[in-house]
């Protein structure tokens, strides 16, 4: 089984773990939230209520009312209590009349199936909820036992009775939406843990909808990193016939593969090819191009013994003419390396200008830009293109190059530019080609810095006349 198949059967048994915990955290919460606003509440209240009454109570036992007047200032004290959260008040006789209110009461009057509940069923408190002026409210009825001062107290022998007269009905109202706030951080903390449910589970449902997109992705990246594998094993490494060459190359794509491309290899007759191309455009298009011009360079060249490598680059470039769309192109440095007569023999198909780099008599470091040649191969048909060919001596030094180094960018887009480049090449002086492409690059690295890189860039450096040849990046 692999990663991929193993990394998808966990993402699924994830997503469901995620659904059961979302659904059950959301259900949770619900079940408590409704507990909260369902019954505390409504205890809460019911015990003010109960409170109240009870304060009425002493009140009127330690100053009896003198009537009704008298008691219904008792009840605004209540009422107006800064503390107390009453919309309104009021006290019924047995018989439900009422007897003195505070506050605006919804003027429902006393059923007869309440008075035979509070004085028969010997019930402690009727609870109501009521949809009043002040918004909702819980209304709770009950027994309130005081008399009034012209009520004589109970003869001894008296029988009681709740229908007496110290049995009275004390109904009082609250604000269910204001009584709620004491229970507020609680109500709080339950609606975040609903909104993080209600997240998970749209989460869950993003994951679930995205997931093919993921799969897809991670498998292209798979084949990204086969591309990667292969397009490196297509670039050499080394040269075992180029005894008279020696050469260090590195390329770095701007992303997972590129279309930049390099070849060192043996022509017949002792000779070399040294080729570097820059594919428009970057990424898997770019890669795949890159690819058929590999085997189109490879291909010619083994198939052309001739000393005109201008006719050359001209069929290669009919060839990609013929095979790739008008928007693609590439730019070519062709060279042809042959000890024999120490002739250096190129063609630059629109790239940018290869640097050759020798000492003169007094140890002055002299540098050549390679330009001759035509246009970039696929684009024009029937291009034609010119061969320079140019003698060379050991310890001459090529510099081929893409456009992704001098291009390179800071932080401030200024570009490592062609004068840093030879700046660089020149003070390297007879140093090794891999030295001198490592201290390249580093100058590229030092001037770039953090910035990523916009284009591929590909670096061959080659030295002309050395028996030791190493090996490249």
């Amino acid at each position: 089984m692999s990663m991929t198949t193993r990394g998808a059967r966990l993402f699924k048994v994830t997503i469901i773990a995620g659904f059961g915990l979302g659904f059950l955290l959301l259900a949770e919460t619900y079940l408590t939230y409704q507990y909260v606003t369902g019954h505390l509440v409504m205890d809460h209240l019911s015990g003010e209520a109960s409170r109240y009454v009870s304060l009425l109570e002493q009140r009127a036992r330690m100053n009896p009312p003198r009537d009704n007047e008298n008691l219904g200032e008792m009840l605004d004290e209540i009422r107006l209590d800064p503390t107390a959260n009453v919309a309104w008040i009021r006290v019924a006789d047995p018989d439900g009349q009422i007897l003195a209110e505070s506050g605006e009461s919804d003027d429902q009057p006393l059923t007869n199936e309440t008075i035979d509940s509070l004085m028969e069923l010997r019930s402690q408190s009727l609870v109501d909820t009521r949809a009043a002026a002040q918004g909702d409210v819980l209304v709770v009825t009950l027994p309130c036992r005081f008399r009034f001062a012209d009520e004589g107290p109970r003869q001894r022998g008296e029988t009681p009775t709740f229908a007496g007269p110290r049995f009275k009905m004390a109904e009082v109202a609250l604000s269910i939406r204001e009584s709620a706030g004491v229970y507020a951080p609680l109500q709080r903390n339950l609606m975040v843990g609903t909104v993080a449910s209600l997240a998970l589970l749209a989460s869950m449902v993003m994951a679930t909808v995205l997931f093919p997109r993921y799969l897809r992705g991670k498998q292209l990246d798979d084949q990204l990193a086969v591309a990667r594998l292969v397009q490196e094993q297509l670039l050499p490494v080394e040269c075992d016939k180029c005894q008279q060459l020696d050469f260090s190359a590195h390329c770095l794509p701007a992303w997972d593969v590129g279309g930049d491309y390099y070849d060192v290899f043996a022509l017949s007759r002792g000779r070399f090819a040294l080729v570097l191309g820059d594919v428009s455009g970057k990424g898997l298009s770019a890669a795949l191009l890159m690819g058929l011009l590999n085997g189109a360079v490879r291909t010619a060249a083994g198939m052309w013994d001739e000393e005109d490598h201008a006719e050359l680059i001209r069929r290669l470039g009919e060839l990609l003419y013929a095979q790739t769309s008008p928007a693609r192109f590439v730019s070519l440095f062709w060279a042809c390396y042959d000890p024999a007569d120490s002739k250096l023999r190129y063609v630059n198909a629109g790239h940018l200008p290869a640097l050759l780099l020798r000492q003169d008599a007094n140890d002055a470091i002299e540098t050549h830009r390679l330009r001759s040649g035509g246009p970039v191969l696929g684009i024009l048909p029937g291009a034609t293109y010119k061969q320079e060919d140019l003698t060379v001596q050991p310890g001459d030094l090529l510099v081929i190059y893409s456009d992704g180094l001098v291009e390179a960018m800071d932080a401030e887009d200024n570009e490592f530019g062609e004068e840093r480049l030879v700046l660089a090449a020149e003070e390297c002086g007879l140093a090794s080609t891999r030295e001198v492409q490592e201290r390249i690059l580093e100058r590229v690295r030092a001037f770039v810095g953090k910035q990523p890189l916009h284009d591929d860039l590909t670096l061959l450096v080659a030295r002309f006349g050395d028996s030791s040849p190493e090996t490249t990046d």
